[in-house]
Protein backbone atom coordinates (compact mmCIF):
# COMPACT_ATOMS: atom_id res chain seq x y z
CA UNK A 1 0.00 0.00 0.00
CA UNK A 2 2.70 2.63 0.93
CA UNK A 3 5.81 3.07 -1.33
CA UNK A 4 9.22 2.09 -0.28
CA UNK A 5 10.32 5.75 0.78
CA UNK A 6 7.39 6.65 2.68
CA UNK A 7 6.90 5.47 6.51
CA UNK A 8 3.11 5.23 7.63
CA UNK A 9 2.07 8.21 9.66
CA UNK A 10 -1.55 7.88 12.46
CA UNK A 11 -2.44 10.87 14.02
CA UNK A 12 -2.80 9.72 17.69
CA UNK A 13 -3.58 13.13 19.03
CA UNK A 14 -6.87 14.03 21.77
CA UNK A 15 -8.05 16.48 19.15
CA UNK A 16 -10.33 16.34 16.66
CA UNK A 17 -7.90 17.42 13.88
CA UNK A 18 -4.66 19.12 13.73
CA UNK A 19 -2.84 20.90 10.90
CA UNK A 20 0.65 21.26 10.85
CA UNK A 21 2.01 24.86 10.90
CA UNK A 22 5.18 23.63 12.37
CA UNK A 23 7.26 21.57 9.95
CA UNK A 24 5.26 24.03 7.28
CA UNK A 25 4.13 20.52 5.39
CA UNK A 26 0.44 22.20 5.66
CA UNK A 27 -0.79 18.74 6.36
CA UNK A 28 -4.30 18.02 8.23
CA UNK A 29 -5.06 14.88 9.95
CA UNK A 30 -8.41 13.64 11.37
CA UNK A 31 -8.25 11.57 14.49
CA UNK A 32 -6.80 8.16 13.62
CA UNK A 33 -6.05 8.58 10.14
CA UNK A 34 -2.80 7.65 8.45
CA UNK A 35 -0.99 9.59 5.82
CA UNK A 36 2.19 7.51 3.84
CA UNK A 37 4.83 10.47 4.15
CA UNK A 38 8.27 10.75 3.03
CA UNK A 39 10.88 9.43 5.70
CA UNK A 40 12.18 12.85 6.35
CA UNK A 41 9.11 14.45 6.75
CA UNK A 42 7.62 10.97 9.12
CA UNK A 43 10.53 11.43 11.53
CA UNK A 44 9.99 15.20 12.17
CA UNK A 45 6.46 14.22 13.12
CA UNK A 46 7.14 10.69 14.80
CA UNK A 47 9.20 12.70 17.04
CA UNK A 48 6.30 14.05 19.25
CA UNK A 49 5.01 10.55 20.24
CA UNK A 50 2.16 12.03 21.66
CA UNK A 51 0.73 13.21 18.87
CA UNK A 52 1.76 10.53 16.27
CA UNK A 53 2.86 6.96 16.06
CA UNK A 54 4.32 4.62 12.80
CA UNK A 55 1.40 3.15 11.98
CA UNK A 56 1.63 -1.24 12.12
CA UNK A 57 3.94 -0.37 15.18
CA UNK A 58 3.02 -2.65 17.79
CA UNK A 59 4.72 -0.88 21.06
CA UNK A 60 2.55 2.42 19.43
CA UNK A 61 -0.77 3.56 21.12
CA UNK A 62 -3.53 2.96 18.79
CA UNK A 63 -6.54 4.97 17.92
CA UNK A 64 -9.64 3.85 16.74
CA UNK A 65 -8.44 3.44 12.65
CA UNK A 66 -10.89 5.63 10.46
CA UNK A 67 -9.09 5.88 7.54
CA UNK A 68 -6.94 3.16 6.01
CA UNK A 69 -3.66 4.11 4.45
CA UNK A 70 -4.13 5.70 0.87
CA UNK A 71 -1.35 6.52 -1.30
CA UNK A 72 -3.27 9.11 -3.25
CA UNK A 73 -4.84 11.23 -0.42
CA UNK A 74 -3.43 14.50 -1.42
CA UNK A 75 -0.65 14.11 0.79
CA UNK A 76 1.91 14.58 -2.37
CA UNK A 77 0.13 17.41 -3.76
CA UNK A 78 0.00 19.22 -0.11
CA UNK A 79 3.77 18.41 0.71
CA UNK A 80 4.68 19.91 -3.18
CA UNK A 81 2.85 22.81 -3.00
CA UNK A 82 4.40 23.56 1.10
CA UNK A 83 7.76 23.07 -0.78
CA UNK A 84 6.77 25.63 -3.30
CA UNK A 85 5.62 27.88 -0.84
CA UNK A 86 8.93 28.10 0.90
CA UNK A 87 10.87 28.28 -2.09
CA UNK A 88 8.73 30.93 -3.39
CA UNK A 89 9.12 33.12 0.00
CA UNK A 90 13.20 31.76 0.47
CA UNK A 91 13.61 33.88 -3.28
CA UNK A 92 11.40 36.98 -1.92
CA UNK A 93 13.84 37.47 0.88
CA UNK A 94 16.68 36.41 -0.99
CA UNK A 95 15.85 39.19 -3.54
CA UNK A 96 15.19 41.69 -0.50
CA UNK A 97 18.32 40.83 1.03
CA UNK A 98 19.96 41.38 -2.09
CA UNK A 99 18.68 45.20 -2.59
CA UNK A 100 20.04 45.87 1.35
CA UNK A 101 23.48 44.98 -0.49
CA UNK A 102 22.48 47.14 -3.28
CA UNK A 103 21.24 49.94 -1.01
CA UNK A 104 24.66 49.37 1.40
CA UNK A 105 27.01 50.09 -1.13
CA UNK A 106 25.30 52.71 -3.13
CA UNK A 107 27.20 56.67 -2.88
CA UNK A 108 25.17 59.17 -2.25
CA UNK A 109 23.67 60.78 -5.25
CA UNK A 110 22.48 57.28 -6.28
CA UNK A 111 20.37 57.01 -2.99
CA UNK A 112 18.41 60.20 -3.67
CA UNK A 113 17.86 59.14 -6.92
CA UNK A 114 16.66 55.71 -6.38
CA UNK A 115 14.50 57.25 -3.33
CA UNK A 116 13.29 59.70 -5.82
CA UNK A 117 12.29 57.51 -9.30
CA UNK A 118 10.79 54.22 -7.15
CA UNK A 119 9.50 55.73 -4.18
CA UNK A 120 8.51 59.13 -5.15
CA UNK A 121 10.80 60.79 -2.04
CA UNK A 122 12.86 63.79 -1.97
CA UNK A 123 15.87 62.88 0.72
CA UNK A 124 17.43 65.79 2.02
CA UNK A 125 21.45 65.97 0.35
CA UNK A 126 22.89 67.49 3.57
CA UNK A 127 22.46 64.04 6.27
CA UNK A 128 25.30 62.12 6.49
CA UNK A 129 25.41 58.97 3.97
CA UNK A 130 24.63 56.40 6.68
CA UNK A 131 21.05 58.27 7.65
CA UNK A 132 20.37 57.94 3.89
CA UNK A 133 20.75 54.76 3.24
CA UNK A 134 18.51 53.92 6.67
CA UNK A 135 16.13 56.06 4.94
CA UNK A 136 15.80 54.18 1.78
CA UNK A 137 15.95 50.94 3.50
CA UNK A 138 13.05 51.86 5.18
CA UNK A 139 10.83 52.95 2.68
CA UNK A 140 12.18 49.21 1.31
CA UNK A 141 10.49 47.99 4.82
CA UNK A 142 7.62 50.30 4.64
CA UNK A 143 6.89 50.24 0.90
CA UNK A 144 8.16 47.13 -0.73
CA UNK A 145 10.86 46.14 -3.16
CA UNK A 146 10.29 47.98 -6.28
CA UNK A 147 12.78 48.81 -9.41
Amino acid sequence: MTETNTVPVQYIGRRESFRDHLFGTGLTFTQGQTRALPVDVARKFLRHADQFAQAGAEDAPQAPVTEPVLTDDGTREALEKAALEQQEAAAKENQLQDMYVTIAHMPKDALIEFARNNYRQELDKSKKLGELRDQVRGFVDQFGMVG
